[in-house]
């Protein structure tokens, strides 16, 4: 999270996320609040969903809505950029070799509690 949230990282004194399987268009819940002097504590609230290029996972682009408070008295965009992570450490760990990269995400209830369903393809070689 900490790689997506840009510069509201530095305020956030807490963040929580949360997947609500329910709402497959912005499943990734996500609730920060931030600790600003002059203005105090606010809650800033997000959504988005995972996305993904290769062996590369994140979250999509998205705004933060809350905080107006502390926007007047610092002007920080709402917007936070589509952040994407390397995964080949965690394709290689759970698969037993990174020869695989992501194919989609989607949430989905196990046992009545809330995942995101990740699914691998094998690497294409690339041609020459």
């Amino acid at each position: 999270m900490d790689q997506v949230l840009g510069p509201w990282r530095a305020l956030a004194s807490e963040r929580h996320v949360s997947i609500d399987a329910g709402n497959p268009a912005c499943y990734v819940q996500i609730r920060i609040v931030v600790n600003a002097p002059l203005v105090g504590d606010c809650v800033l609230d997000a959504c988005s969903v995972a996305t993904f290029k290769e062996q590369k996972i994140g979250l999509q682009a998205f705004d933060v809505h809350g905080c107006d408070a502390l926007l007047a008295v610092f002007p920080v965009s709402r917007h936070v950029p589509t952040a994407l992570a390397d995964g080949r450490e965690q394709i290689k760990t759970n698969c037993g070799s990174d020869a695989f990269e992501f194919s989609s995400a989607q949430p989905i209830l196990i046992g009545g509690q809330p995942k995101v369903r990740v699914q691998l393809r094998p690497v294409t070689p690339s041609r020459n």
